[in-house]
């Protein structure tokens, strides 16, 4: 199994739109098509895919032990 890159991110935020505003305005991202999950959120996507998986929570997370990075995937070739 080779790494191929990395496939996505997932954020967890409590300031949705505000995050939402920097990903695309300071990145260049698009919000796009995203499951119908039962929490809110968004995918933002550079070309066809979303490379940020945005998680809307109800308050914030605290620094460091309790990151808002929850994880990130990786592209394999298997």
């Amino acid at each position: 199994m080779a790494i191929r890159g990395i496939d996505h991110i997932n954020i967890g935020t409590h300031r949705l739109e505000e995050t939402k505003a920097f990903f695309c305005g300071v990145l260049g991202l698009t919000d796009g098509w995203r499951p119908d999950f039962p929490v809110g959120g968004a995918w933002l996507y550079a070309g066809d895919g979303a490379v940020v998986h945005l998680v809307e929570l109800a308050e914030p997370k605290g620094p460091s032990r309790e990151a808002a990075l929850d994880h990130f995937a990786f592209r394999i070739d298997d």
